[in-house]
Order: structure tokens, then C-alpha cells, then sequence
């Protein structure tokens, strides 16, 4: 099983500094990729003001990972480079809240594809092996 850290992952998709919110991936063949996002303290730029007096991560930063583990699942899948990714719409139900530290399990799979180009992701976030959110995420590759 490939193992993509930080820089690799650079290479794979075109977000960079705080907008590559996934620290690591692991891709399991044909299918699945793994992904890990990491929230280190209530400091966290994605925390820090969110309830000062009790930070929770933002929903909308999960998301934000959860889109991201779906691209990275269509590059590592379909070698599709230098095209630009576009999230077209994601309906994601919470089912926890995520307090600092917190290292979140992403899993997103491909449901439905048309050719290359358009894509319907189930996408799940567990924390602990709990499960914290889902998704389903829609998204396209367009000519850059």
C-alpha cells in the first residue's frame, strides 16, 4: 500500500499550504484511499476563534477535507493531472462534534462516474472509529 505524505502529496493535487488540509494518504489499490486530516490544538488556525470557550472544528473545514480525499481518490485512480477540480455540490450530515487534537479517519468512495470527468463520492470521517460525519459529495475534472 502507497503511503503519500505531505510533499508527495503536493504533487498529486493543486491546494497548497492551509488549503491542503490532509497531512497523509494511504491508497488501496483500484478503489480506496485513506486520508488523514489533523486538528493539533484549540490554536489551530481552523479552530481558533470557533467557541473560544470550547473550540469544535468547523463543519465546513471537514467538508473541506472530505472533497479533498475524493480528488485525491480521482488523480490516484484516473492519472488525471493539471486539470481543475471543481466541487459541485456536497450534502454532508454530522453526526458529532470534533474537539481538539483530533486525528480524522477519511474514506471516500467512488459511487457513480460519468467517463472521466464527472464524479458521486460517499464519503465517511471517523474519529477514534467513531463515526463523526458522512457525505456525498459531487464534483467534476474540467481542462485547466
Amino acid at each position: 500500500m502507497p503511503v503519500y505524505n505531505k510533499k508527495e502529496l503536493e504533487r498529486l493535487l493543486p491546494h497548497r499550504d492551509n488549503a491542503l488540509c490532509i497531512e497523509k494518504a494511504g491508497f488501496f489499490g483500484g478503489k480506496e484511499v485513506r486520508c488523514l486530516y489533523c486538528i493539533e490544538d484549540e490554536n489551530d488556525f481552523r479552530i481558533k476563534g470557533h467557541f473560544p470557550k470550547k473550540p469544535i472544528s468547523p463543519g465546513h473545514w471537514l467538508t473541506e477535507a472530505m472533497s479533498i480525499a475524493s480528488l485525491l481518490l480521482v488523480r490516484l485512480t484516473n492519472k488525471t493531472n493539471g486539470e481543475l477540480p471543481l466541487l459541485l455540490e456536497c450534502n454532508a450530515k454530522f453526526h458529532a462534534m470534533v474537539f481538539p487534537p483530533a486525528k480524522i479517519f477519511l474514506t471516500p468512495k467512488l459511487v457513480k462516474s460519468r467517463g472521466n470527468k464527472f464524479f458521486v463520492f460517499s464519503v465517511t470521517a471517523r474519529q477514534n472509529g467513531t463515526l463523526i460525519a458522512t457525505a456525498e459529495i459531487k464534483g467534476a475534472i474540467l481542462p485547466s
